[in-house]
């Protein structure tokens, strides 16, 4: 499954690729990230927003409401994209079974989150509760910290990944009730530290493996020619 980054370059390259008509981007931008809403949202499953009809890009084209054609495309994306990176034996590159789906989104987000300047505006995609993210058993604080999340890991103004990594982390580890209590402070420094050490930790990995020439072949062949491939071969 792909990371935040990688579902907005998913999108930037369908725009790119064809010539659809999106009425509107940001709802578009957003849809395309939303269906992991479930790491904020205490009441939704995975499958209950990684469900569509028929899972082939030709449904994903034929939407018509932008944010439910990236919610569609993400999902698109995600079985693609683990067929491609399974192919190519990406997952084996990392040399480590310990988070290596979460470190694989981590590396991938790191060497694309280039591509994202000048493209969108974290803050105007997120700025907002869209209607369709009302269909679903999710309360407005929870979407409110889910745009919180966003429009800070996708902020492209950011001179530094590792500290727009951590304040991400921050972000959804405050959000979070240990055991569904109120939070002490104990357990705000105990969700800070683990979220600290693990993105220490996802960040020493990011630097080792994103010099692997193999593995950024492998990302970048996916996403920039692979993709872009799929969506004009299926908006002809």
């Amino acid at each position: 499954m792909a990371g935040p980054v990688g579902h907005i370059v998913c999108a930037l390259a369908l725009i790119n690729s064809t010539n659809l008509e999106i009425n509107d981007k940001n709802a578009f931008f957003a849809g395309s990230v939303f269906p992991d809403i479930r790491y904020v949202a205490k009441n939704i499953e995975r499958s209950t927003t990684h469900h569509m009809p028929n899972n082939s890009i030709e449904f994903v084209l034929e939407q018509k409401n932008s944010f439910k054609m990236g919610h569609y495309l993400h999902i698109w994306l995600d079985k693609e994209r683990e067929e491609y990176m399974k192919k190519h034996k990406a997952y084996e590159l990392l040399g480590t079974k310990k988070y290596k789906t979460q470190i694989l989104k981590i590396i991938e987000d790191s060497l694309l989150f280039d591509q994202l300047k000048n493209k969108i505006n974290s803050h105007e995609i997120f700025n907002k509760i869209y209607e369709e993210e009302l269909n679903y058993d999710i309360t407005t604080t929870e979407l409110e910290t889910w745009n919180k999340i966003q429009k800070n890991y996708l902020d492209t103004e950011y001179n530094s990944n590792f500290f727009r990594h951590v304040t991400t982390a921050f972000i959804f580890f405050n959000s979070i009730k240990i055991h569904k209590t109120p939070d002490s402070f104990f357990n705000k420094c105990k969700k800070n530290i683990k979220a600290l050490m693990f993105f220490i930790y996802a960040y020493y990995k990011v630097k080792k493996f994103s010099s692997n020439e193999e593995l950024k072949n492998i990302i970048f062949n996916f996403y920039n020619k692979h993709l872009p491939l799929v969506f004009s071969n299926s908006n002809k």
